[in-house]
């Protein structure tokens, strides 16, 4: 179970992971300093010894949120599917591992109308 919370600050919106302060590895590292296709941008936020990541969800809907209102095609299910997929193997470019993603409809966020798929990614 992923503690996860949401933040509006100005413009943008973030969904925000907390858990204990942990060293950088180099899985964090390749996040902070690397704008990856297919996932979510990250930033790091060391508050009271937890580190906090804050994923940049702005102008994004969750997986969960699109399913609730609309029923998909054939199209958009594909487009949704082919982008999961390219996401996790894109990522293997920058020796992230696929056992880190966080599959799960809350944390898969989607662009519309293009239906871009960006995944949220806990090092």
């Amino acid at each position: 179970m992923i503690d996860a919370q949401y933040k509006k600050d100005f413009d943008r919106h973030y969904l925000i992971v907390t858990n204990e302060k942990e060293k950088l590895n180099f899985r964090l590292e390749m996040l902070l300093n690397n704008r990856i296709k297919g996932l979510l941008n990250l930033e790091l936020h060391v508050i009271d010894n937890l580190n906090q990541y804050y994923y940049d969800i702005t102008g994004k809907q969750s997986l969960t949120q699109i399913l609730d209102k609309n029923i998909l095609n054939y199209d958009q299910v594909r487009k949704i599917m082919g982008g999961i997929i390219s996401g996790i193997e894109g990522s293997k470019e920058y020796l992230l591992s696929e056992c880190d993603f966080v599959v799960e409809p809350d944390y898969i966020y989607i662009s519309l109308p293009a239906y871009e798929v960006s995944l949220c990614y806990l090092a």
